[in-house]
């Protein structure tokens, strides 16, 4: 716990309008100050902030609270951090009454992070000597070196079991340097401890709260035999690359004043882009941009701009950006917030540092600013590998190109984006509108599509086509349960796997699940019973039940191979109940007004459907690839 006295210095301290102002363009009217809230989207301001009492207030979405809620909701933070946050910006020391075993340990962890970070910089600012040396002239020819090295805490690893010493001297143990990986256990003879960085100029890496969390080494000597040019931190109990960005400390206050984001790909690039200008970039570490990354993202802005090279590596990254596609369709689970993707290219197979130096920042700004949405990007980048003039290919182009739509589906995107594609292939508008018809069956053969929310008028009572839509989807999923038990008996090969399947499933029709379980009790008790002997003994013990199978198979699944059927099926089958529950959720909010409370109670229970859709989309679109 922290001390009363020490919760009140720092709400003594903490100036809100200065706290709020690093994430809200705050204009002052007479003694308040206004601006657009951070917390949902909105172009008038209604944010306001009282510096006498020291809260702030949005008359849009309700949100209110003082210094600490502010930190611990901008900051995905508790309390205890939000006031660690405010006590390091208002520099006042904390002094902690207890500590929690886990806690203490975690701020061990944080202290040996940044005990290296301070060894390092030391190093490369304040070390004399032939490598030091050549480490500050490296960083100067680039661009890195004084007051830039000084502002990113850049440094200088020695190697030689210096930092261990050091560290060791600091009174952190064996295990502590372990676990944040900056010190690798080896064996020579006896077990020690070596640096894990050597001859390389050191990139600290912080989290969003400013924390050093892990590093990233760069070889700069001309002879270094080292197979990889870098080589960053293995992941730690404080890192984990999929969820953290490079620079996100310090370019999260101008993310949120320039309303968007630019993400590179190297920690030179970064640097490179705040010093020309482009304060509001950040980097992934030695991934591609995650939905973790871009919910964190979203918090602060509502454009995501990926600024890639432009050799084939660089396309080739833009190109694994399509996994985003659903994730970018579904909001937060925490508000309504959701970021838009897009991508640029730079021309010349330059990076963005090189971009820089060769054609400078209006060049890049214009690059930037032409930037083009993601789905808009791979629907290019999939037609520029067919001849459309020829109408064979052009077929394959029109299916490989709805393929990618594929999670748009139900959005009010699809439209803008079959019409784009129409235009693309040269299409009529009868043939335009035959396309729209594939698309559907394409995407959604198990259900009739519905009118997503953004497109539907508000009524005061439950629309008949919604009732109509439900039934539907209710009847298409039963006969997709019955396909699949057609499917256990027909092809004993494929009982196991369903086995596993089945005891998962939630049956819509009870029917069903009966026989599923007569069906698994079948197969444990006779091994590999022909089809038909299978059926006969099914019947027999489940009469009444059994009669459901008497129904026709499913023609659009006649040609299907039997495995890849059993897949497709489990897809459609929890594809269509997620996007029924969509739906439903979607047709009570109608009825409401936008803000009724139970109308926000239903957006938190509706994002993490619309999560796990865009999800199981990405995962059977890739396992089909």
């Amino acid at each position: 716990m922290i001390g009363e006295e020490e919760i009140s210095q720092v709400r003594t301290a903490t100036d809100l309008v200065a706290l709020i102002s690093t994430r809200v363009v705050l204009k002052q009217r007479r003694n308040e100050f206004w601006g657009c809230c951070p917390f949902h989207n909105e172009k008038t301001a209604s944010f306001k902030v009282d510096p006498a009492s020291q809260f702030y207030y949005c008359f849009g979405c309700g949100e209110s609270g003082d210094a600490f809620t502010f930190t611990m909701k901008t900051e995905n933070v508790d309390f205890p951090d939000a006031i660690r946050i405010l006590a390091r910006r208002a520099n006042i020391e904390l002094v902690e009454e207890t500590s929690s075993p886990q806690r203490g340990r975690k701020a061990r962890l944080y202290a040996v992070t940044q005990a290296t970070v301070d060894f390092y910089h030391q190093q490369l600012m304040r070390v004399k000597g032939a490598k030091p040396d050549l480490a500050r002239s490296y960083l100067s020819a680039r661009g890195m070196g004084g007051e830039v090295a000084k502002q990113w805490k850049l440094g200088f690893a020695p190697g030689s079991g210096l930092l261990v010493k050091y560290l060791k001297g600091l009174g952190f143990s064996t295990q502590e340097m372990l676990d944040v990986n900056v010190a690798v256990s080896q064996r020579s003879g006896e077990e020690y401890l070596a640096d894990r960085f050597y001859d390389r100029i050191v990139f600290p890496i912080f989290d969003i709260q400013g924390r050093a969390i892990a590093f990233g080494g760069r070889v700069f000597l001309p002879d270094d035999p080292s197979p990889a040019k870098y080589l960053n931190s293995a992941e730690t109990r404080l890192f984990k690359k999929r969820d953290n960005l490079y620079a996100i400390d310090q370019a999260k206050a101008q993310i949120v004043i320039q309303e968007s984001a630019i993400v590179v790909e190297g920690y030179t690039d970064t640097i490179a882009l705040h010093q020309a200008g482009f304060t509001n970039t950040v980097a992934t570490l030695g991934t591609a941009l995650t939905t973790q990354h871009l919910k964190d993202l979203a918090r602060f802005c509502n454009r995501v701009i990926l600024l890639f090279d432009g050799d084939e590596a660089g396309q080739r990254a833009a190109d694994r950006a399509l996994d985003l596609i659903g994730s970018a369709l579904a909001p937060t689970a925490s508000d309504n917030r959701r970021a838009d993707i897009y991508v640029a290219l730079l021309p010349n197979a330059l990076d963005p540092a090189d971009y820089l130096v060769a054609a400078g920042s209006a060049a890049l700004q214009l690059v930037i600013d032409n930037a083009v949405s993601l789905i808009r990007y791979s629907l290019n980048r999939i037609l520029s590998g067919f001849v459309l003039a020829e109408p064979e290919q052009c077929s394959r182009a029109e299916a490989a190109a709805l393929r990618i739509l594929l999670p748009l589906k139900g959005t009010a995107l699809v439209t803008n984006h079959l019409s784009y594609l129409a235009d693309r292939l040269n299409y009529s508008e009868i043939a335009e509108n035959e396309m729209r018809q594939r698309f559907e069956k394409l995407v959604a053969p198990r259900f009739t599509a519905s009118t997503s929310q953004s497109d539907a008028p508000v009524n005061t009572q439950q629309p008949k086509t919604d009732i109509n839509t439900r039934q539907a989807a209710s009847e298409r999923i039963i006969s997709l349960e019955r396909e699949l038990l057609f499917l256990f008996i027909e092809h004993p090969e494929l009982r196991s796997q369903l086995t596993t399947a089945f005891e998962k499933m939630i049956w819509i029709e009870q029917a069903h699940k009966s026989i599923a379980s007569e069906l698994i009790a079948l197969d444990l008790a006779e091994a590999s019973l022909a089809p038909q002997e299978c059926l006969s003994l099914l019947t027999a013990r489940l009469p009444e039940q059994a009669v459901t199978l008497s129904a026709a198979h499913l023609k659009e699944y006649s040609s299907i191979e039997p495995v890849k059927l059993a897949d497709l099926l489990l897809f459609n089958i929890r594809e269509a109940k997620l996007q029924a529950a969509i739906n439903k959720i979607n047709g009570e909010r109608r009825l409401l007004n936008s803000d009724d409370p139970k109308n926000h109670e239903l957006f938190r229970e509706l994002a993490p459907l619309q999560q796990e859709l865009a999800e199981l989309r990405k995962k059977f679109r890739g396992s089909t690839n």
